[in-house]
């Protein structure tokens, strides 16, 4: 199985007067007087789609921050531009924070009402090229579990609506995740963890960025400490690096998207995916593709599974 990892490519739509009050005010200071909103946009998103699909996954993750501040036009922006990805493949999707930028989008269930068959979870039918199993119209009831062949993706949500960018998991959340991944583990099935917020620094020590991080890390690294995973995948930091998380079962490797959308060039610091191989329960390949002047290409050349720590 081939898995396209994409996230942070923050699609942007101007909220109007009234609906640039409270915290989208401090989110359009950024964009605009921060400089943050060139970030984004050109020409990177068809260039990444049309890439995206010329590596032939078998399913395509999304480790959230589709939008800006949450608006239902930003979130239609990213289906519309996604939808080559949408209508061919089992697409699978969890927030970032920026999806749950307010109280309102959280409340109003923005993004379930416009990305919701991809974030639900289910079991894939290649045949009917949908997401079959979830509820439609239930509210999301995390964590999630898709189903695309032998493969699992497990999906969380610890995004809250704060000043802040941090993430925390609603109570009951982490439970239900180890029992999930226990169940996984008796079936061995290859399991890969969608989470937006970064679980371990550049330097393997545990991501502590003040403001930024998960309050509660430390529960989520003990889970994977008793219920170890094949790889896990998020984005949040837009310069994507990889790490390596000892556990008892052997070490797992972490992979950090970084920003899928960005505009700029610079080879450290450009927009790209992960493409990951899982053969025979195993993973054994991931690769960067990466936005430089000619185009999407693999860069750096060669596999950038972690080394684990010695």
């Amino acid at each position: 199985m081939r898995l396209a990892h994409i996230s942070d490519v923050h699609f942007y739509a101007f909220p109007g007067i009234r609906g640039s009050l409270g915290k989208r005010a401090l989110g359009l200071a950024n964009l605009y007087v921060g400089g943050r909103r060139g970030h984004f946009g050109g020409d990177t998103i068809p260039q990444l789609v049309e890439d995206v699909l010329a590596q032939r996954p078998d399913a395509v993750a999304i480790t959230g921050d589709l939008t800006a501040m949450a608006h239902a036009e930003e979130f239609e922006m990213a289906r519309e531009a996604f939808r080559p990805l949408l209508d061919a493949l089992p697409v699978c999707i969890v927030p970032g924070n920026h999806d749950a930028y307010t109280l309102a989008a959280v409340r109003d269930r923005t993004m379930e009402k416009v990305l919701g068959p991809w974030m639900a979870g289910g079991r894939w039918d290649p045949t009917e090229r949908r997401w079959t199993g979830a509820e439609p119209g239930v509210p999301l009831r995390w964590p999630v579990v898709f189903e695309v062949g032998d493969v699992r993706l497990v999906g969380v949500n610890p995004c809250r609506a704060t000043l802040s960018a941090t993430g925390r998991f609603p109570r009951g959340e982490l439970d239900r995740l180890e029992g999930m991944l226990a169940a996984l583990s008796r079936e061995r099935k290859f399991v890969f963890l969608l989470c937006h917020y970064p679980l371990l620094d550049r330097d393997g020590r545990p991501y502590a960025r003040r403001g930024h991080n998960l309050l509660d890390l430390d529960d989520l690294l003990a889970v994977l400490r008793r219920q170890p995973v094949g790889a896990v995948l998020h984005g949040h930091e837009h310069h994507w690096f990889t790490a390596s998380l000892p556990t008892p079962g052997g070490p797992v490797p972490i992979f950090n998207c970084g920003s899928s959308g960005y505009a700029r060039r610079d080879p450290e610091r450009t927009a790209g995916f992960f493409v990951l191989d899982v053969e025979g329960g195993e993973l054994v390949s991931a690769r960067r593709r990466s936005l430089l002047e000619t185009g999407f290409r693999e860069y750096p050349e060669g596999d950038t599974r972690p080394r684990p720590p010695t």
